[in-house]
């Protein structure tokens, strides 16, 4: 038997106390809010006892876990006091109010070795996990797009979230949920109708790389319609949050014409799915509480309630002119300004910062925490290590014969290129407008001057400059002068 609590009984924590009252494997032992009449009249509803101080609680109560259901504000303080007492915790979603305070949760757990996990209801809604099957499972073939719609009436219970960290972040869970991973861009059009201090209408657009997908979220409709759509090249499905039906549409024989265009369709197969309809709470916080018990991994992580509230914050950081390749893989944390090209096949590490018009050819490799500056273009054949610095303007070439025409007058193709491998090693500095050539090793720590051609192999720790650049010295990690070996100055050594 595992001991928890609530704190929140408002409208989703009085839900968890009739749940965990329900469940065979759960003792309630405390209700706690802090209005006193509402923990009053939910602890004696389920024969438990009231609070009106969380720490009050934690300190009297032998507990196992905790459900929060409280405002989004006192997410992480209450979270952080639970794990660091030892319990393990179910969050309502979001995780928290920013990222920075969702990755204090995580941290904070991890350091506790406690259950942390988010209360993404809708991964528990078995219409969900039935659809997820036969996605995993290639029912629908290459999944192109999915489109969600989560529309209502303004709820007067939610004080401190917009509609996107309220609402669409139910979706947004869902889209990575079904697609596996990650997305690399994020554009959200919302504003305020009815509310003056916050939106309470969003049109969210999230690329996979390859796969679409949209929510439409308010609070300004006056029917309730919570429903999502998934197109694929071998059919179509659409499901009901609400009634957990799911429909779906199997494409049957399609005529194809002499160019290889579909010309028309034959007749879809419709299916109603059999699901086994049950209440998503319970089946979520049963999970919780095996979870807990048997030491598993939560459906719903706290790396993954992480993931949602940066879509749901927009903190990807790829900004809407730039044009980043589905094909292309960012880091974490990656951020790519105005108008720069990421191309396919491109590689860039975790808590990188790609300028305003950079272009990135494909097959580059990048590695992570390395800074590009504007207006710089780096082409096929280039590597760059970890913390390396890119000036603005900075040019790598790659073509060893650079001819726009081939011998007999043909413009040359990528087969007649004569690519040089070019590599940046870690921390290393280039300075604005320097040009690399092709075939160029730059050592760690070396320092390029800026407007330097750089026509030779820099040694690890050099500083060069000129046209053709030479080494007029060397340099620590720090960037300063440094005489001999190891080439480090006090601050280094530190």
């Amino acid at each position: 038997m595992i001991n928890v609590a609530v704190i929140g009984a408002g409208n989703m924590g009085k839900h968890h106390a009739r749940v965990y009252s329900e469940l065979p494997g759960a003792n309630l032992v405390a209700v706690c809010d802090s209005d006193e009449g509402r923990a009053k009249t939910v602890a004696s509803r389920h024969n438990c006892k009231p609070y009106t101080d969380y720490n009050e609680m934690l300190q009297k109560e032998g507990i196992d876990a905790v459900s929060i259901a409280v405002p989004t504000k006192f997410h992480k303080d209450i979270s952080l006091a639970c794990i660091e007492n030892g319990n393990s915790v179910l969050v309502e979603k979001p995780i928290a109010d920013t990222v920075e305070n969702a990755e204090m949760l995580i941290e904070a757990a991890g350091k506790k070795n406690v259950t942390l996990t988010v209360g993404h209801l809708e991964r528990f809604n078995p219409a969900v996990q039935k659809l997820k099957q036969m996605i995993d499972s290639g029912e629908f073939g290459k999944i192109n797009s999915i489109v969600a719609k989560r529309v209502g009436a303004f709820p007067p219970q939610i004080k401190d979230a917009n509609v996107i960290v309220d609402m669409a972040i139910h979706d947004i869970d869902i889209f990575n949920y079904l697609i596996g991973r990650a997305p690399v861009r994020v554009n959200i059009n919302s504003g305020k109708a009815l509310i003056n201090q916050r939106d309470d209408f969003a049109d969210i657009l999230i690329d996979y790389g390859r796969i679409n997908a949209f929510v439409q979220a308010n609070w300004i409709t006056p029917v309730k319609i919570r429903n999502l759509t998934v197109t694929g090249d071998k059919g179509y499905a659409e499901l009901n949050y609400i009634t957990q039906e799911l429909v779906v549409y199997r494409s049957k024989s399609m005529e194809i014409d002499n160019f290889n265009d579909v010309v028309k369709f034959g007749t879809p197969e419709k299916s109603v799915i059999e699901i086994n309809t049950e209440e998503p709470l319970k089946l979520e916080l049963a999970h919780f509480l095996d979870c807990v018990g048997n030491g598993k991994k939560p459906l719903v992580t706290g790396e993954d309630g992480l993931l949602a509230l940066k879509v749901a914050l927009n903190t990807f950081g790829i900004h809407p002119t730039a044009d980043v390749s589905g094909k292309a893989v960012l880091g974490n944390g990656t951020k790519v300004w105005h108008h720069s090209h990421i191309r396919e096949e491109a590689s860039i590490g975790e808590n990188c910062v790609i300028g305003k018009n950079v272009y990135v050819d494909f097959a580059v490799k990048i590695g992570n925490n390395v800074k590009i500056q504007n207006n710089t273009s780096i082409y096929h054949g280039t590597e760059i290590g970890d913390g390396a610095f890119i000036g603005t303007g900075v040019v790598f070439t790659n073509d060893k014969v650079p001819r726009a025409t081939t011998p007999d007058g043909n413009l040359k193709q990528a087969c007649d290129w004569s690519i040089g491998k070019t590599c940046v090693g870690r921390c290393a500095s280039i300075g604005a407008g320097s040009i690399i050539l092709p075939d160029v090793k730059i050592g760690e720590y070396a320092m390029i001057g800026a407007g330097s051609v750089v026509t030779k192999n820099v040694p690890a720790h050099a500083l060069v400059f000129g046209n053709p650049a030479q080494v007029r010295g060397y340099v620590c990690k720090c960037g300063r002068r440094a005489e001999k070996e190891p080439y480090t100055c006090e601050r280094c050594k530190k």
